[in-house]
């Protein structure tokens, strides 16, 4: 009995499907992975920033997704207040942005301030097959009393 044989129509497309779905499993289990360490890094990020405990400070954020929203924000006694701009943004958002920018973008690059923590740049193409729906997300101009 022949269990392979290279003569074989069956045998080929086989082998083809079984390379296939190897390569695709793979490349879903690489995915995977770096995505759970991104999600780690956030994470680790997030009790970076928490551990300063911070109750009062102030910062611009720019969120650029075809038009570009201003917002200056002033935290006072650990509640933010907008004091320019249409939204009401705060570092604990911008954490739970990259964190779904990870799980459902296809394109993402993230900076983090390098003492407190939290990201000052997010940078995300949700999707890579369409065009314009690039964004950028930044805080600046960070200040502490």
């Amino acid at each position: 009995m022949v269990i392979f044989s290279s003569k074989s129509a069956y045998s080929i497309i086989f082998t083809l499907g079984m390379s296939i779905f190897l390569v695709i499993s793979f490349w879903g289990i690489m995915h995977w992975v770096n995505n759970a360490e991104t999600v780690e890094r956030v994470e680790r990020q997030s009790m970076q920033w928490k551990g300063f405990e911070l109750t009062e400070y102030s910062f611009i954020a720019t969120d650029a997704c075809m038009f570009v929203d201003y917002s200056k924000v002033q935290v006072v006694e650990g509640k933010p207040q907008l004091l320019e701009g249409k939204q009401k943004v705060t570092i604990e958002g911008r954490f739970d942005l990259a964190k779904e920018a990870i799980l459902n973008a296809d394109a993402l690059r993230i900076e983090y301030h390098p003492l407190y923590g939290f990201p000052v740049n997010i940078e995300v193409d949700w999707d890579d097959q369409v065009v314009d729906d690039e964004c950028s997300y930044s805080i600046k101009e960070f200040k502490v009393p």
